[in-house]
């Protein structure tokens, strides 16, 4: 059951013009965007600062443990790692880069393709087959054991 309504509908509906309709939802959808970025900024707020308080607990037990329980004071760091491994992520700092991978310079794809048949064709005319020499193309030593290294 389809409960959506198009925009022509909802203009018919309130008596006005489907591009006032259209307009309106821009901006509503303008400003709900707002809030969940504003909500997720919030949301992000918070967990930082739990984090702050369990970061501040693990020092101190750190600093109260690392000359008298040298296991407790491994924990306490393994545990500081990990928070600070989760605020990295909590912020996208560990997140992976985007690069861009356009060619600018250079002959477009297929001008390429052109070119290296172009290569093959011309290689073929001339007999620089690499299935009849045995080896790349005008390498002879290859196919009698004549080169360089087969002593």
């Amino acid at each position: 059951m389809k409960l959506a309504w198009t925009e022509t509908r909802i203009a018919e509906e309130l008596g006005c013009s489907q591009g006032t309709v259209s307009k309106d939802l821009k901006v509503i959808l303008a400003e709900l965007a707002e809030h969940r970025i504003a909500d997720a900024e919030q949301a992000r707020a918070l967990a930082r600062e739990k984090l702050g308080t369990a970061e501040e607990a693990c020092v101190g037990i750190l600093l109260q443990a690392r000359d008298t329980d040298p296991e407790l004071a491994l924990r306490a760091t393994d545990r500081l790692v990990r928070i600070a491994e989760r605020i990295a992520k909590l912020y996208g700092l560990d997140a992976p880069e985007r690069l861009d991978a356009t060619l600018t310079e250079g002959p477009s794809p297929e001008a390429a393709a052109r070119a290296i048949r172009e290569v093959f064709a011309v290689s073929k005319t001339n007999g620089d087959d690499d299935t009849e020499q045995g080896g790349p193309a005008g390498d002879a030593s290859a196919a009698d054991g004549s080169g360089p290294g087969s002593q």
